[in-house]
């Protein structure tokens, strides 16, 4: 496996292309959620890209952002009911 993360202090944008992850099977790009600046990469990733599918909500996370504007987004309980219907 293979992880490649924006530098801090990058700009990004949303729906852009951002980084990379490739595994044995597949390559594919991380994408931005919203505008703003890359204010942390976690250097842990890139070294072990494993952590990735191991902690995902934990020592797997990938790149901290400073978004420039923050729109009105859903609850983790919002979503779960959206994506049920």
């Amino acid at each position: 496996m293979f992880v490649e993360l924006p530098a801090v202090g990058s700009s990004v944008a949303s729906g852009r292309v951002v980084g990379e992850i490739e595994s044995t099977k597949s390559v594919g790009e991380l994408y931005a959620p919203l505008d703003g600046e890359v204010v942390e990469a976690n250097q842990a990733v890139v070294d072990d890209p494993s952590l990735v599918n191991s902690d995902p909500f934990g020592a797997g996370w990938m790149i901290a952002v400073r978004f420039t504007e923050l729109p009105e987004l859903l609850t983790a309980d919002a979503y779960a009911a959206l994506i049920a219907e």
